[in-house]
């Protein structure tokens, strides 16, 4: 989804009420898993289309959640 205040990209699940711990758990990892995929593709296609002198992608602004 992406959050209207910061135009960004959020990670949304929705969960049955009530859910075991376990599941909560699971959810969370997975949500984490999603977030680390998706910060490495945009990491490596940043990468891949911006030149830069030092091999490294500079961003000149705060990025929330990273």
């Amino acid at each position: 989804a992406i959050d209207p205040q910061t135009r960004c990209v959020v990670l949304v699940s929705w969960m049955a009420n009530p859910c075991s711990l376990g599941d909560l758990l699971d959810r969370l990892e997975s949500l984490a898993n999603q977030r680390a995929a998706m910060l490495s593709l945009m990491q490596t296609t940043i990468r891949n289309t911006t030149p830069t002198m030092s091999g490294r992608s500079i961003l000149n602004h705060r990025q929330p959640g990273v």
